[in-house]
């Protein structure tokens, strides 16, 4: 296994997670389920720390396709700049996350409020997540593209 196969595998656990943790985390912020915010702020710190891993076999995964036949150099520079958006959103989520777990026996006054920042801040990193999964997409797999008529970007 090389670090290409890991980012590969890997990719799909913090989108797909993402909106798991998003589901979760708002079903317990509007019942005020403790169990399941808890639940949700959990895997959002897993899921931080999965994107870890993804973003730094992302170069590694970037050198092992860019000079072979049939990959957009094009195609691979949107995917890496839509990725280091979403990283830094996951970061930031999963902070939050962390945040919210710390205050979470502390301070209930304030824990509402953090999970709230959070939820909406999970909202934000999923549709980065999201774009970014389908920029990734578009490196090779040119039937992502929303247009037919949309022309793939030139391969070199």
């Amino acid at each position: 296994m090389n670090e290409t196969y890991l980012h590969l595998t890997l990719t799909h656990f913090p989108i797909v997670g993402s909106l798991i943790a998003l589901i979760l985390l708002f079903a317990g912020y509007i019942r005020k389920n403790e169990s399941i915010t808890k639940a949700s702020l959990f895997l959002l710190v897993g899921l931080a720390l999965v994107t870890v891993v993804v973003n730094h076999t992302g170069e590694e995964a970037e050198e092992f396709v860019e000079h072979m036949a049939g990959y957009s150099h094009d195609s691979i520079h949107e995917h890496e700049e839509a990725a280091e958006w979403a990283f830094r959103l996951m970061l930031a989520t999963g902070l939050g996350a962390v945040a919210a777990l710390y205050i979470f026996p502390r301070k209930a006054e304030k824990t509402r409020l953090v999970v709230g920042l959070v939820l909406i801040l999970n909202l934000v990193t999923f549709r980065f997540m999201a774009w970014d999964e389908k920029k990734g997409g578009e490196i090779r797999h040119t039937e992502v593209y929303q247009n037919p008529d949309e022309t793939v970007p030139e391969v070199r």
